[in-house]
């Protein structure tokens, strides 16, 4: 992979990371993860893997798994990346 696109890569996983630590500043105690970064998170498992963006985002790779496997169709195979 030639660096330039690595860096772009970088850049929306970056932005995620951005995105939730945002959202961790002014959140209230326990509050649960808005479904919209849930979303941000499963978009980037078309590029990056779940224990990648997991680690990255400081999410539980369980649930994030489990999220990224109810996305899929009935009858497909799992991301392979997961």
């Amino acid at each position: 992979m030639n660096h330039k696109k690595e860096l772009v890569l970088q850049d929306d996983l970056q932005s995620a990371c951005v995105s939730f630590e945002q959202w961790r500043s002014t959140r209230k105690k326990r509050e649960r993860i808005p479904d919209s970064l849930w979303a941000v998170a499963t978009a980037l498992s078309q590029t990056y893997s779940a224990f990648r963006i997991a680690r990255t985002l400081r999410l539980n790779y369980k649930e994030l798994r489990d999220r990224l496997h109810a996305r899929q169709p009935q009858g497909t195979s799992p991301l392979g990346s997961i």
